[in-house]
């Protein structure tokens, strides 16, 4: 778990974490 906002961590993370990426864009909305 990082402490980075939702969209920072899908840049960080990318596509590589599929639960990341569903994760991220529920944040970004």
């Amino acid at each position: 778990m990082a402490a980075l906002s939702g969209c920072e961590r899908k840049k960080h993370q990318g596509i590589k974490n599929k639960n990341i990426k569903k994760r991220t864009r529920r944040d970004v909305k």
